[in-house]
């Protein structure tokens, strides 16, 4: 291949690279308009955060100087993380007000404690502009976050947040999980920790175990012959089929 070929070869590629990039940046601007998207993208961020801590700060300790955003999308692909290439457009824009693409790497570990501060906003708007959103969840709703014991994958399809009152019980809870995830059973092992300490009570409150607006738990319930999900469920044998392959 000429030099000339391989000039032409270079500039489409560096053109589609710009046209996509475009692309992206309208769809973060469309996302950043909806809040409660926001809300749902910062706690996902948080969750991840908390089980990948120790892999997403050595990638990030590979870029001492600088990490431009499209590099931090790439980290994000190949850590496989819960959210698509917009959203991360949307975390990136936290860090960088002035649109000017690179950070600091040092920089990007601070969305961690922009999303666990309750006080901070949760838009990168202008703070005379909060006060103008809409409210995304009710002072008697309850985020919770729900994740299968089982579950090998972080953006596996058995997990999943769901909003309910605080004061519903676990034994609801579990109801409610089961009839989101379709899964062939009629109740759940609710704990707060995935391999150790008790069941939580099913009769206790969602408010007694959260101090914030969010609840983290994980789920499991004892595989008998007659609820196989090959033989009772084939949605849930399609959903761990595709949480083994992820």
């Amino acid at each position: 291949m000429g030099v000339d070929r391989r000039q032409v070869c270079l500039n489409r590629f560096l053109k589609k690279a710009e046209r996509e990039n475009a692309r992206l940046l309208c769809e973060r601007d469309e996302y950043l308009g909806d809040p409660s998207k926001i809300r749902c993208l910062l706690q996902r961020f948080t969750t991840w955060y908390r089980e990948h801590v120790i892999a997403f700060e050595s990638a990030l300790n590979s870029f001492p100087n600088s990490i431009s955003r499209i590099t931090l999308v790439e980290i994000f692909k190949d850590m496989d993380v819960p959210w698509n290439t917009t959203e991360s457009y949307v975390l990136f824009s936290y860090l960088d007000p002035s649109d000017s693409g690179v950070l600091n790497a040092d920089m990007v570990l601070k969305l961690v404690d922009l999303t666990q501060q309750a006080s901070a906003p949760l838009l990168p708007y202008p703070l005379e502009d909060i006060g103008n959103l809409p409210a995304v969840l009710d002072e008697n709703d309850l985020l919770v976050c729900a994740r299968s014991v089982t579950s090998l994958a972080s953006g596996s399809p058995l997990n999943l947040e769901v909003t309910i009152n605080k004061n519903a019980t676990i034994q609801q809870l579990s109801h409610r999980i089961i009839q989101l995830l379709g899964l062939p059973a009629n109740k759940l092992i609710v704990k707060e920790k995935k391999h150790s300490g008790s069941p939580m009570d099913p009769s206790a409150k969602l408010e007694s175990f959260a101090a914030t607006g969010q609840l983290d738990v994980f789920y499991d319930y004892p595989v008998g012959f007659i609820d196989c999900p090959v033989l009772s469920s084939d949605a849930y044998f399609i959903w761990r089929t595709v949480d083994r392959m992820l």
